[in-house]
């Protein structure tokens, strides 16, 4: 059944309703006038010595496309309370799929029937023509080239999102795309369709390495055509889209070769990338590639480093653990950019044939760097001989201002500032490194002032403390000087030093002296840990009697310390990183069942629903006392209101599902306690569930004006959708592929990838921010700093800051990321049922008679 034949459907059936199971729907014998589909419930249909047929959801009966008198064979009674339909008479039935075959036009080649097409309108028939409904897998690889109508722009979009349903050889259709790019007229059509695979299926060519030739070679056909428009959009797409790899390396010495060479550095703005690599070495067996950025070598970033460290990292290595990805645009800009010659190591290279061809620069950019210098990249990496002569690296840069902006640290004449209570620092612009790559999304803040973004509270000897405002690059050094400054003492900063005081879960206390030249000072420490200002002449123990026994509390987080924003919104963050890595491919291979490996974000994702369901039970049956039972359940209703607020609909149905468990139900006498506002406010929210009309209360919130994304939409619905689809289309009609079928699921996963186009903010996720007046830049900084996201952490941040509060807010986000972390829940519904009766033996319900 065609899209424009199920519109005309929709336009003239009526809905029934039958309120009463085991009512008559038909008699035996009774006049046919119409063809219904069953939307809710089940019917069973009686015939004397037959077994009795029953029909579900989705199932059809009545009249064929026909205007002759049909008669129902059997008795038809409805087997559940609330069955609903949709009737059509048997009139407009026969008209409206007689007139859709006429819209039928049939293509066939060589006498065999190779694709099927309907002619549609829309806009009252501004825009029309044919659309395809299926075809031969074959015609269906053509028509990727061939003139699109105006009403059907996404057939691309949808062959590559599901062609893998039919097509599991993506290099074929590759192979044809770049023959067909070879003519003049395929060109731009064929252009397009790659760009839009590259785009939004990049794991397609990423890892395969016939694809990636391919890719090659199209990248190289189009620096041919001089389609420079074309190409910058391919290589951005390779570098946005391109995953982060993990591969391992291991050689028998020093000595022996890696087999790649690298280029660039912190000192030429760029990061550390591959710029040459054997084709025969064990790198490239294991999936080095040239234009591989080098993010990080066995744990350590190489996004900000020089490249004489970059190189002496590598070489002294025996195991290599690197943290790869492929970014191409940037690659190019570091071939583009004023470039560095390696001393003695000029000459070799320079004979270098393969290299001088890889450059592939038009004659302009030719000549430039000529003379300006070329970029040579490393010998291959190896030890260093004792012997061997020093490399000294050479910029060549077109001004003095070019030499200063690249210099990482402060000049001689630069102005710098440092504010001993607010950590404040100043410095002219000259002084800001350039950032690495042009692929990287980075917002520069255009200022001279940077406030800091960190907050610590450090104690004295004496137990008494200051909060101190820093960096996350502040040292341990950097601190205590600030601090013997705060604190008024008269010794000599030296004859101090930073500590850190932890006490175990045993009870157990440790102490012990921070390196002076130790970083990000407000992230490494613990929640059951503590910063001191420790006197070295001094040996006494910094902590002792109560102190001890309260920090060593904070080893232990229970949801009733949570405040409920802080708990909804990490737990709307985490799984929105969930959400939005699923692929859309996984959804097409879920449904069609390709097996568990093909999709394990959304195997996670969909695991959040029953983990935050059975989290909720677990927390309340779990816990003994009456009272706090209630408290817990308040503290849920309200996550689960502020999960809706910031529509994160999918968590916000699993909580209240959670509170919908028989286990937790039955407990009578805990809901009793519960006040009547959280209560009304529960039954709100268990109301947006409600199943009937095919969850039509959520659907309406999910379509109101004011929902746009970012948002996480419930994931059995989702599923539920997809699988409706897939089960009442078949994949294969007349021996075509049903590509009206594709169409619909191609459709249904794009709303879904629409929810996640756009990333939260964590500053105005809840309208209460607003209303409340609270200060969005210190809830973005909090986020930001206990997520280690610098992007939140730089935002608006104003000099009157309060550190007090600023570090209260960290400690609450942090003990809430600590909570989730360590969350344990119990999914055993007999153990859940044992739980909830040694709470309150004996039946009852949590209906409350208010």
């Amino acid at each position: 059944m065609t899209q424009n034949v199920r519109r005309s459907l929709c336009a003239v059936m009526v809905f029934a309703v039958v309120e009463k199971a085991d009512a008559i729907v038909m008699k035996d014998g009774e006049e046919l006038d119409s063809w219904c589909v069953i939307l809710n419930g089940s019917v069973i249909i009686e015939v004397e010595n037959e077994p009795p047929i029953e029909l579900h959801l989705g199932d059809s009966f009545g009249v064929e496309p026909s205007l002759k008198k049909m008669y129902h064979h059997g008795l038809m009674r409805t087997r559940v309370n609330d069955c609903q339909f949709v009737c059509i008479a048997q009139s407009d039935y026969y008209r409206i799929l007689t007139q859709g075959e006429s819209n039928i036009q049939v293509i066939e080649e060589d006498g065999e029937v190779v694709m099927v097409t309907e002619h549609r309108s829309t806009d009252g028939g501004n825009r029309q023509g044919q659309v395809v409904i299926k075809a031969k897998s074959g015609k269906l690889i053509t028509h990727l080239v061939e003139d699109h109508s105006v009403i059907d722009p996404t057939f691309v979009e949808d062959f590559l999102l599901t062609f893998k349903t039919f097509f599991d050889q993506p290099t074929k259709i590759c192979g044809k795309l770049l023959n067909w790019f070879l003519e003049d007229d395929l060109r731009d059509k064929v252009t397009r369709v790659m760009l839009l695979w590259v785009n939004n299926h990049y794991n397609d060519f990423e890892g395969d390495h016939v694809m990636e030739d391919y890719l090659q070679a199209f990248e190289s056909a189009l620096e041919v055509q001089k389609m420079s428009g074309q190409l910058d959009l391919l290589l951005m797409a390779c570098s946005v889209k391109a995953k982060s790899r993990v591969i391992s390396l291991e050689r028998q010495s020093h000595d022996q070769p890696w087999g790649f060479s690298i280029a660039g550095g912190r000192e030429n703005g760029f990061g550390i990338f591959v710029y040459k690599i054997d084709p025969e070495c064990s790198a490239f067996t294991a999936g080095v590639r040239k234009a591989d950025q080098v993010l990080k070598v066995n744990d350590i970033s190489f996004e900000n480093i020089t490249y004489d460290k970059a190189r002496d990292l590598l070489s002294s290595s025996i195991r290599l653990t690197l943290a790869l990805k492929k970014n191409i645009a940037g690659f190019k800009d570091l071939l583009a950019s004023p470039v560095i010659i390696t001393r003695d190591c000029s000459k070799e290279i320079s004979n270098d044939k393969t290299l001088q061809v890889s450059l592939q620069m038009n004659q302009a950019a030719q000549h430039c760097v000529r003379s300006l210098g070329r970029l040579e990249p490393s010998p291959d990496i190896t030890s260093k001989s004792p012997n061997e002569p020093s490399c000294t690296t050479l910029l060549i840069s077109k001004s003095d201002r070019d030499l200063s902006s690249l210099d990482s640290g402060y000049n001689e004449g630069d102005e710098t500032h440092t504010n001993a209570k607010l950590g404040i620092k100043s410095r002219s612009r000259n002084s800001l490194p350039r950032s690495f790559g042009s692929m990287e999304s980075i917002s520069t803040i255009d200022q001279n002032v940077e406030y800091p973004d960190r907050v610590v509270k450090l104690y004295k000897a004496d137990q008494t403390y200051k909060y101190f405002m820093i960096f996350k690059e502040t040292t341990a050094r950097e601190l205590v000087n600030m601090a013997v400054d705060a604190f008024g003492l008269q010794d000599l900063a030296s004859n101090y030093s930073l500590c850190e005081v932890t006490v175990e879960e045993s009870g157990l206390v440790r102490q012990r002296r921070q390196p002076d030249s130790l970083a990000n000072l407000a992230d490494r420490i613990s929640l059951n840990s503590r910063y001191y200002l420790k006197n070295n002449n001094e040996t006494a123990q910094l902590l002792q009697g109560d102190a001890t026994h309260d920090l060593g509390k904070e080893c232990h987080v229970t949801l009733l310390q949570l405040k409920t924003q802080e708990v909804a919104r990490h737990l709307t963050l985490q799984d929105f990183e969930l959400f939005r890595a699923i692929d859309p491919r996984e959804y097409i291979y879920d449904v069609w069942e390709f097996g568990p490996e093909f999709s394990p974000n959304l195997a996670k994702f969909e695991e959040t629903v029953n983990r935050e369901t059975f989290w909720v039970v677990t927390e309340i049956c779990g816990e003994s006392n009456v009272v706090k039972r209630m408290k817990l359940i308040k503290h849920f209703i309200k996550i689960a209101k502020y999960c809706k607020d910031c529509k994160n609909i999918n968590s916000a149905f699993a909580i209240i599902s959670g509170l919908g468990h028989t286990a937790v139900k039955r407990l009578k006498n805990t809901w009793e306690k519960l006040p009547n506002r959280y209560y009304k406010m529960y039954e709100d929210l268990e109301n947006l569930m409600d199943p009937s009309r095919s969850m039509f209360k959520y659907r309406s919130l999910l379509n109101s004006e004011h929902v746009n994304p970012p948002l996480i939409p419930f994931f059995p619905v989702i599923k539920r959708d997809l699988t409706l689809i897939y089960l009442n289309n078949k994949s294969v009609v007349d021996g075509l592929i049903n590509f009206e079928k594709l169409r619909m699921i191609a459709r249904e996963v794009r709303q879904v990838s629409k929810c996640h186009s756009m990333p939260y903010d964590p500053s105005n996720m809840f309208e209460q921010d607003s209303v409340r007046g609270a200060p969005q830049s210190m809830t973005s900084t909090v986020v930001g700093m206990v997520t280690g996201s610098s992007a939140w952490a730089r935002r608006s941040m104003t000099r009157d800051q309060n550190p007090k509060k600023y570090y209260e807010e960290c400690i609450m986000s942090r003990r809430v990321l600590k909570y989730l972390e360590k969350l344990e829940v119990q999914a055993d519904e007999e153990k859940l049922r044992e739980m909830s009766n040694t709470c309150e033996p004996g039946l009852g319900s949590g209906k409350k008679n208010k």
